[in-house]
This record gives structure tokens, C-alpha cells and sequence, in this order.
């Protein structure tokens, strides 16, 4: 465990990571839609 924390870290921060990816481009997703709409 101690020979190998990259490999740890990568395994725990991977999805963290993806999910905080993926809730970031949602909320750009739904920032821009809301900007755009207020702009027309």
C-alpha cells in the first residue's frame, strides 16, 4: 500500500474527479442555455 500511493490516489480521485467533470459541464450546459435564452 505504502509502494504504491499514485496508484491509490488515482484509484480514489478517478471518480471523484468524473463525477465533479461531469456536474461542471452540466451546470455550463445549463448556464450558457440560460444566458442565451435571456440575451433573445
Amino acid at each position: 500500500m505504502a509502494q504504491k500511493p499514485a496508484g491509490l490516489a488515482v484509484f480514489v480521485v478517478g471518480p471523484l474527479l468524473n463525477l465533479g467533470l461531469r456536474r461542471f459541464l452540466r451546470n455550463l450546459r445549463n448556464y450558457t442555455d440560460t444566458l442565451a435564452s435571456g440575451q433573445r
